[in-house]
């Protein structure tokens, strides 16, 4: 009896974590402050997961928490005068840390997108950072010569956009 109660609840540890339960955890463990937009949360669920259906299992789950950290450990050391917001010049700074190599037009085109006046919050920071890797990875996919450049279909383009 107690060995199947410790294979039940390794069962339960590995089994499939769904949306609302993500949800859940997320903005009870790792919001500080203001809670996240669920339209986020849907975003961060979407990128992580791997067979598209709409649920993480405990190993995507620990990975996606890892990639938090470093997302959140990133924005405050660039948020110098720690005021809970990066502007266009460190949001550039933090994205080339992380190995981005975007032209100031790229950067100014996410600013306008992100940012709330002058300001990038964190929320808004994660947002982008999902946006950014879901999009690099699927273009690198499609890169298959690696040299910067890609063949799309319209098609393609619009599933890729959509899926970011």
């Amino acid at each position: 009896k107690e060995k199947e109660r410790e294979r039940e609840t390794d069962r339960q540890t590995n089994e499939t974590i769904g949306r609302e339960r993500e949800r859940q955890i997320l903005l009870l463990c790792f919001v500080v402050g203001s809670p996240w937009h669920m339209l986020l949360l849907s975003l961060i669920v979407s990128f992580q997961q791997r067979d598209f259906s709409g649920r993480m299992g405990f190993t995507e789950f620990r990975e996606l928490w890892g990639v938090l950290g470093q997302w959140k450990t990133t924005f405050a050391q660039y948020d110098r005068d720690h005021s809970g917001s990066i502007d266009q010049g460190e949001l550039h700074q933090a994205l080339s840390a992380f190995g981005y190599r975007l032209t100031p037009a790229s950067i100014n085109a996410i600013a306008k997108r992100y940012a709330t006046g002058i300001a990038i919050m964190f929320d808004d920071f994660v947002a982008c950072c999902v946006r950014l890797r879901a999009m690099t990875d699927g273009f690198r996919g499609r890169d298959t010569q690696q040299n910067g450049s890609a063949y799309f279909t319209y098609d393609d383009f619009i599933r890729l956009t959509l899926s970011c």
